[in-house]
């Protein structure tokens, strides 16, 4: 028995051919599934710093806030008016204004906290000083992520009078903010700790 083969047989066996190869075999999807995998991998960190430095920005323009709201709350308080300052002080005073800074409590029982870095990491108020006792506010906030070091100071460096990073000085009284040792005083994960002082 002889097969002779027409054009239009051969046609036929090359459009079932055809539409086998249609679609994506399992391998071809879970290659892409992987490359897909390995970008976000190595793309999320880089979100998160974007994100981190973005809330930075606004807890700078908070503190900024916070500057003028004690500036205007004790003005009549002669020169060392901050002595009875605390953490609820200045979270009552920044509670309604505030847009990255977290507030919780009221009254005496208020406290604040940031989301740019460690869990539950605190922002604290205190009297300080700059020529006299009592004349300045001492905001510390612990544990910000690398992100947001040192955008945060950058933010709020015309507003305060000393910055200091992970304990380095950037912003003396009457001196300019330094912004590379700003940067060379910050660490990696969430370690970096400011303290901002301002009259």
């Amino acid at each position: 028995m002889t097969f002779v083969f027409s054009h239009s047989m051969a046609g036929r066996l090359s459009s079932i051919r055809n539409k086998k190869q249609a679609g994506f075999t399992l391998v071809e999807l879970l290659v892409v599934a992987g490359i897909l995998g390995l970008l976000i991998v190595f793309a999320a960190p880089r979100v998160q710093s974007i994100l981190y430095a973005k809330r930075a920005e606004n807890a700078g323009l908070d503190i900024v806030k916070l500057v003028n709201k004690m500036h205007t709350t004790f003005a009549s308080g002669g020169n060392t008016p901050y002595g009875a300052v605390d953490t609820s002080v200045c979270a009552n005073a920044l509670n309604v204004a505030a847009q990255e800074i977290v507030v919780t409590g009221v009254g005496a029982a208020a406290v604040m906290s940031h989301n740019f870095g460690a869990t539950g990491a605190t922002i604290t108020c205190a009297p300080g000083t700059i020529t006299a006792a009592n004349d300045a506010v001492v905001l510390t906030l612990n544990d910000a992520n690398r992100a947001a070091c040192p955008d945060l100071a950058g933010v709020v460096a015309r507003s305060v009078d000393v910055i200091a990073i992970n304990g380095t000085n950037v912003k003396a009284n009457g001196a300019n903010y330094q912004g590379g040792t700003a940067i060379n005083a910050c660490t990696e994960g969430d370690t970096n700790d400011y303290v901002f002082t301002f009259k």
